[in-house]
């Protein structure tokens, strides 16, 4: 008990009447700005954990790179050091990049002028920018920003890039591969190996958005080809030391073939298994193909959407056997609501009368919505030809 004493005449010790609070060091904030900040007052008994939260409170506006406490006196008193703001923000040397695509990507940073600066913030543009050219294949970009101080505490910025020359694939290794010729697999790949063909093409030049669409490609080779467990185990990109070359490999795991078996239509189908079976594009013992299951996927949607039911949902879900080398597939419907068209609206039409455009339409108002009306109304405008 004597102990717990002592420690609370210690911290009341510590504890003083801040008859008054002074803020040191303002440039272009005001006192009153701050004030209403701080959960402190003038008059209140303050001790150093309250001081403590009190600069945690300041530095969590953003406003601020340094904070310090002390007390003069009878008055506690925060010396500050403004962030400056950005007054004018620049680039140069950027061709790939438009200028009104970088300010609203900065500005998403909170970079832009007006706003506070924050020093944390320069790697962070320089490796997202540059992250950003490393997306089309070039290795050898470089982001400078260069920060120039202005007086009244306000500083601007100058972005420069170097947007280096996109890399070209000298090299694509495929492994694992025995069903598809290396040939055939680099002539589904968007990205091509350098050639002759390349110097006009310029389909050699790297871009990670192209790798990605020839992996897609490489999937739907053999997913059309029953092949649906296969798998892309691996790919890796390897840089020259001059980061000019790419090399490219692709680990496959090609798995076994498959064959089409039961087809079921689940759900709220709202048509018979008869009717709805036109729409399967396979028989029950074919060669299992994606593109197939997509297609009456799409034909689904259209037969529902032809009806009115503008949102049907179909998904799929395959039932894989493993042993018999089978799969099943059924397709939930969910048809969801039947959608009427509540008006329709032409734009752009300077010339034509509306109603020249109205006695066209196969799509009417008040109708059930119809993709065939619709697509069909699209049609006999086009037609017309009064329009480009």
């Amino acid at each position: 008990v004597s102990a717990m004493a002592v420690v609370q005449q210690a911290y009341a010790a510590d504890e003083f009447l801040a008859r008054d609070i002074r803020i040191d060091g303002l440039v272009r904030l005001t006192p009153a700005s701050i004030y209403s900040m701080l959960p402190i007052n003038s008059g209140d008994r303050v001790s150093d954990p309250m001081i403590a939260e009190a600069i945690r409170t300041l530095y969590a506006s953003g406003l601020f790179d340094d904070i310090k406490a002390y007390k003069e006196k009878d008055v506690l008193v925060f010396k500050v050091v403004e962030r400056p703001v950005i007054s004018k923000l620049e680039f140069k040397g950027n061709k790939l990049i438009p200028k009104e695509a970088l300010e609203q990507g900065l500005k998403k940073m909170g970079i832009a002028e007006g706003e506070v600066f924050k020093k944390s913030a320069l790697q962070t543009i320089e490796t997202e920018l540059e992250q950003q050219y490393m997306q089309q294949g070039r290795y050898d970009a470089d982001v400078t920003v260069t920060t120039t101080p202005k007086p009244n505490n306000r500083v601007d910025l100058l972005i420069e890039f170097e947007e280096g020359k996109a890399a070209k694939v000298f090299d694509i290794n495929i492994i694992g591969n025995t069903v598809f010729k290396d040939s055939e697999i680099k002539q589904a790949f968007a990205v091509k190996e350098s050639g002759w063909s390349s110097v006009v093409s310029r389909n050699d030049r790297y871009a990670r958005e192209k790798m990605a669409a020839s992996l897609e490609a490489l999937r739907a080779m053999y997913l059309n080809k029953g092949y649906i467990n296969f798998n892309i185990t691996n790919s890796s990109l390897n840089l020259s030391e001059d980061k000019k070359h790419v090399f490219i490999e692709v680990t496959v795991d090609e798995g076994e073939q498959f064959k089409f078996g039961q087809t079921k239509f689940l759900g709220d189908a709202l048509y018979t298994q008869a009717e709805l079976k036109p729409l399967q594009l396979y028989k029950d013992g074919d060669l299992y193909s994606q593109e197939k299951v997509n297609g009456v996927k799409q034909l689904m949607l259209r037969k529902y959407g032809n009806a009115g039911y503008y949102f049907a949902e179909v998904n799929v879900v395959p039932e894989i056997n493993n042993q018999t080398k089978v799969v099943d597939l059924n397709y939930y419907i969910n048809p969801g609501q039947q959608v009427k068209v509540r008006r329709i609206n032409f734009t752009g039409n300077s010339k034509t009368a509306d109603e020249v455009l109205r006695r066209e339409m196969r799509q009417m108002e008040g109708a059930l919505a119809s993709n065939e009306k619709i697509d069909l109304s699209k049609v006999r405008l086009e037609r017309t030809g009064f329009f480009k």
